[in-house]
């Protein structure tokens, strides 16, 4: 301070408070999650609203069962501020200068239901509504970061709104700290107006120990799979230094419990050995994994009659003593070049019965041809298995196809099948159980796949090498995130090739 001076004046600037709560228009219930957004009309130079020290805005996720939330230290000047969630109407309000000047500003603010959005509930198995559970679309993380990812959660009366579905299929999540997870699947044009519907059930949990020839193997990871339910993919833990694992957090029903061998405790490019389990609610199941090294091997060639194998593809499914297991094989052109010869092998293979499925064709034509095989494995047993795809039926014909269609291909499929066009592509591209979708063969009638495109304007496709017998012939268009199909019953005869002609519509 200078001399002689006996006092200082400061001007402190004013800061501002904004209060808001949202509700839903229909029932005046408060919005116990949603997005907030203010933004500044005008250039701030000083407002610290953002968090980031360089002002003129603010934006938030805001969680709190009564719908309430504040936005402190702005500049008393003119702004807009944004409110939105999924299954609701969006809403902007102008702030002023004056109204955030007259500090605290509370605005009450009125969401929409969108007409398109859907509504649904979470309840317990008594049917009592569970509120504070977090709704997320698809996919779901098993770590304390699921409030983070979820897009909302559920009012007091167990109730929640989303938009509507984007794609073929989706799941919905409910996840809740007391509950394990539960989920409801929609599809496109699901009714506006029906209520989804998610049961959360007790928890339950899977303890044991993995052993390698007797001795405790640690850093096994352990996963508990559901079959058809993608929202429980993230479970995993690992042994500890005496091969102990427990999963918490787990549905009641049945299990696969799988321990992911390492290749270099295991040899060989390592395994994924399961077993099934039924769990209980409140109870703890136990499941242990006593291990030993496997010394088998199965190897042969791939023989194509009729065309070359430009690439191929092997997979094993055994059910061994130790669990269910499933191998990939590496598979290798003939050192003769002779195109319609290729050779695989599988190392380390455990002994048990189970299945060979043998995928060859000619990629330059992206035609394939899928066959499946039993094989039984001897303990430490070598085994030579030769596929040869000498089938001398087919069937051939035209799709009739829509321009905006990304690709067209055409399956066939054993026997009579009621299978979708997604049913079909998804259950064979995520490598589910390959036995809900007996695959005969496929082939690309137009359009790109695995990274080359091809023109087909006459639509006209060919299906060679097919065993005898009665077929499902299914056409299948693809268009981005959309799904359209046609299909015809056909009965093949020794060294008869049926023409068959396909319509994809609108």
């Amino acid at each position: 301070m200078p001399a002689g001076t006996e006092h200082a004046d400061f001007a402190l600037p004013l800061r501002a408070r904004l209060e808001i709560q949202v509700v839903r228009s229909d029932t005046q219930g408060p919005l116990v999650c949603y997005f907030i957004n203010f933004r500044h009309t005008t250039e701030v130079r000083h407002s610290t609203a953002r968090g980031d020290g360089r002002g003129g805005g603010f934006g938030a996720k805001v969680e709190d069962p009564a719908g309430k939330a504040a936005i402190p230290d702005l500049e008393p000047v003119a702004g807009v501020l944004r409110i939105w969630q999924e299954g609701y109407v969006e809403q902007e309000i102008a702030v002023s200068a004056e109204e955030l000047a007259n500090t605290p500003h509370s605005v009450a603010i009125a969401l929409e239901p969108s007409l398109d959005g859907l509504e649904g509930i979470v309840v317990d198995t008594r049917g009592q509504p569970i509120p504070g559970a977090y709704i997320l679309e698809n996919r779901m993380s098993w770590a304390g970061d699921v409030p983070q990812k979820a897009e909302t959660y559920t009012g007091p009366d167990g109730r929640f709104r989303i938009g509507p579905t984007r794609e073929p299929k989706q799941d919905i999540i409910a996840w809740h700290p007391e509950y394990a997870p539960g989920y409801a699947t929609i599809y496109p044009g699901t009714p506006p107006h029906q209520l989804l519907r998610i049961v959360l059930q007790g928890m339950a949990a899977v303890r044991g120990r993995v052993t390698l020839d007797g001795e405790p193997l640690e850093k096994c990871q352990v996963v508990a799979f559901y079959k058809g339910e993608r929202a429980l993919d993230e479970n995993g833990k690992h042994t500890d230094a005496d091969g102990t694992y427990e999963l918490t957090g787990l549905p009641p029903g049945l299990a696969q419990i799988q321990a992911r061998v390492d290749a270099s405790a295991w040899g060989g490019s390592g395994v994924d050995i399961a077993r099934t389990a039924e769990l209980v609610a409140g109870e703890v199941t136990l499941v242990d994994f006593e291990l030993q090294r496997p010394t088998g091997m199965l190897e042969g060639r791939i023989v194509m009659a009729s065309g070359a194998v430009e690439d191929a593809g092997v997979r094993l499914e055994l059910e061994t003593e130790q669990g269910s297991v499933r191998y990939e094989a590496s598979v290798e052109d003939a050192e003769d070049g002779d195109g319609g010869v290729a050779f695989y092998r599988i190392e380390n293979v455990l002994a048990g019965k189970g299945i060979l499925y043998v995928a060859a064709g000619d990629e330059s034509e992206l035609f394939f041809r899928i066959t499946r095989h039993e094989v039984t494995m001897p303990p430490g047993g070598h085994v030579v298995r030769d596929i040869t795809l000498s089938a001398n039926c087919g069937v051939t014909g035209r799709v009739t196809n829509r321009e905006s269609c990304d690709i067209v291909g055409v399956v066939v499929l054993e026997g009579e099948s009621s299978l979708t066009a997604y049913d079909v592509v998804s259950g064979f591209m995520e490598e589910e159980d390959l036995e809900s979708v007996p695959i005969a063969a496929l082939t690309i009638v137009s359009g790109g796949i695995f990274g080359s495109g091809k023109e087909n304007p006459t639509g006209e496709y060919a299906v060679q090498t097919l065993d005898p017998g009665r077929h499902t012939v299914l056409a299948i268009g693809i268009e981005k995130d959309t799904f359209t199909s046609d299909r015809a019953f056909v009965t093949l005869r020794t060294g008869e090739t049926e023409t068959v002609d396909l319509a994809l519509r609108e």
